[in-house]
């Protein structure tokens, strides 16, 4: 059995994570669309609160995923170089 990859753009968790947070992002955003004309601001304001820290992990485990696969990217094309010197 290989050994697991250390990489974080080959990693699932964070694949999951990506589609956690939004999923997690935007059924926040809806329920605070649901309880906005409410009388109750006080929920709402969590609800919008909510929604930003999703969607700011969100952004922040995609940019994590994106920097990963472009050194991955970069790796593979310095191994294929040095190959060809």
């Amino acid at each position: 059995m290989p050994a697991p990859s250390r990489r974080p753009s080959e990693q699932s968790i964070l694949r999951g994570l990506v589609v956690l947070f939004f999923t997690l992002g935007v059924a926040a955003t809806g329920a605070g669309v649901m309880f906005g004309g409410s009388a109750n601001a006080v929920q709402s304001a969590f609800l919008a609160i909510g929604a930003a820290m999703f969607f700011g992990f969100f952004f922040v485990t995609v940019g994590v995923y994106g920097l990963g696969w472009l050194l991955r990217k970069n790796q593979l094309w310095r191994q294929a170089r040095r190959r060809q010197v």
